[in-house]
């Protein structure tokens, strides 16, 4: 056959291989499909540790309202025995309260990542649903 090599040729040098036919741009191509692999892999990894990461900082948030709640309960209901760390009234049955439940900072910290992960998660959401990885509802399309 005219054109080819024979196999033993072919095996020897890659060039052979896209004089062949595979296309001049092969290699270059396999590249960049590997590069946007690599590229869609790490964008994965990183929107599921967001994932995971937003459901830790929303029990946390959850907790800690459950507990402002609960102050919020006992001060409404009978202020004068609300117990705070350094503040226990004697023979109380209630449960202490941290300091830093009132220190706003911790407050702003927590709610601060929590915009801050929703915003780069809805990001890379968003990127998936534009390569077709994910649905219009976040869900995964395979």
């Amino acid at each position: 056959m005219e054109g080819t090599l024979p196999l033993r040729e072919a095996r020897k040098t890659p060039a052979n291989a896209l004089e062949a036919g595979v296309g001049s741009g092969g290699v270059r191509e396999a590249r960049e499909d590997a590069t946007e692999m690599e590229a869609r892999g790490r964008m994965l990894t990183e929107y599921g540790d967001l994932r995971r990461r937003l459901a830790a900082l929303m029990a946390e948030a959850s907790s800690l309202g459950a507990e402002f709640q609960e102050l919020s309960n006992q001060l409404r209901m009978c202020p004068n025995v609300v117990a705070v760390d350094g503040l226990i009234p004697p023979n109380s049955s209630k449960p202490v309260f941290r300091q830093s439940l009132f220190e706003t900072s911790t407050l702003v910290a927590l709610v601060s990542e929590i915009r801050q992960a929703i915003d780069r998660k809805n990001e890379i959401q968003e990127r998936l649903q534009d390569i077709g990885i994910l649905d219009a509802y976040g869900q995964f399309r395979y």
